[in-house]
């Protein structure tokens, strides 16, 4: 299963661009990018600033949809359960791929309306899309 965290724009999600964000490799998780980088927010230690965590005025969320996805299966926070271990690159690229189709299917997109709200992922072909990240990003 591959681990994700999607996060709207928080100007207009359904016209914004998507921005995938890659990162892996041995205990590599993009999560690291989505708390401490380029998120809403920077999740602080305890004692600092209070413990509280604080918006990040350079959030990349701010004008784009944020696609945040571990990857190859197996590292940071995917995991293989009896699937096909990502061994090579032509298999991560697989697995993405089918990743990929599953988020912007429109069934996906009809489930996370009616759990969510209105506010969320819908698809829109006509939206610009970006792939980034760092380490085995690609």
């Amino acid at each position: 299963m591959i681990f994700t965290r999607y996060m709207p724009s928080l100007n207009n999600p359904r016209e914004d661009p998507f921005v995938l964000w890659l990162t892996g490799g041995p205990g590599c998780s993009s999560m690291l990018a989505s708390v401490i980088e380029l998120g809403p927010c920077f999740v602080q230690r305890k004692g600092q600033d209070g413990g509280k965590d604080r918006p990040n005025p350079f959030g990349w969320n701010a004008r784009a949809n944020l696609i945040f996805l571990d990857q190859p299966v197996g590292t940071g926070f995917s995991t293989v359960d009896g699937a096909e271990f990502s061994s090579t690159s032509d298999i991560a690229a697989r697995h993405v791929w089918q990743f990929m189709k599953t988020f912007f299917s429109e069934e996906f997109s009809r489930d996370a309306v009616q759990r969510y709200g209105n506010n969320v992922h819908h698809v829109r072909t006509n939206q610009e899309f970006y792939v980034t990240g760092e380490s085995y990003a690609g």
